[in-house]
């Protein structure tokens, strides 16, 4: 009886079968579309534009060191809007892993270099989406490339979502170490 239980079981979650590397038996939560948060963030504004940057090796290797971590993505795309005359910033949306799945999120920065919004666009995890509430996305408004953004030091973490928590600020770091990387100090800003 246990040995055909625990078959059942192995059936059910597709321990063994050929596509034991993909997960089936969760849903990703699609908290909200990109189009959506990027009309949000840039509300009001006149245009809005993407740019695609792909860092050259000296670019990744300051971004990588910028960082303290390798950064594996080849290209980033920056959503720009503007209002008149006045840049309304930046937005950038990325996957971070939290425990095992991307966790998709927007990070907006003003164009003096503050977070503005962080929102939460896509959840694959099986727990953890906490992240999502206001009170932990929150803690980022205001923040800028000279703060430490460590889980545990200026970021508090959703308790039973340590791992997204701390997917989520990598990613914010991420960010803005981003714009300062492409932005900081162009005539293109």
């Amino acid at each position: 009886m246990f040995v055909r239980n625990a078959l059942l079981w192995f059936v059910l979650l597709g321990v063994g079968s050929a596509d034991a590397g993909e997960r089936t038996w969760y849903r990703p939560t699609v908290f909200q579309s990109f189009d959506a948060a990027v009309s949000e963030v840039f509300a009001g504004a006149d245009s809005v534009w993407s740019e695609t940057w792909t860092p050259t090796t000296e670019e990744r290797t300051a971004l990588d060191e910028r960082l303290g971590e390798h950064v594996s993505e080849s290209s980033f795309t920056f959503h720009r809007g503007r209002l008149g005359s006045h840049d309304m910033g930046w937005a950038l949306v990325l996957d971070e892993i939290g425990l095992h799945e991307p966790i998709t999120h927007l990070v907006k920065i003003d164009d003096d270099g503050t977070i503005a919004d962080v929102r939460i666009l896509v959840f694959r995890e099986t727990r953890g989406d906490a992240i999502k509430r206001p009170r932990f996305l929150q803690q980022f408004r205001g923040k800028t490339g000279r703060d430490r953004l460590t889980v545990g030091r200026d970021i508090d973490a959703v308790t039973g979502a340590t791992y997204s928590s701390k997917a989520i600020t990598r990613g914010v770091r991420k960010a803005l170490a981003l714009v300062a990387a492409r932005y900081e100090n162009r005539r293109d800003r």
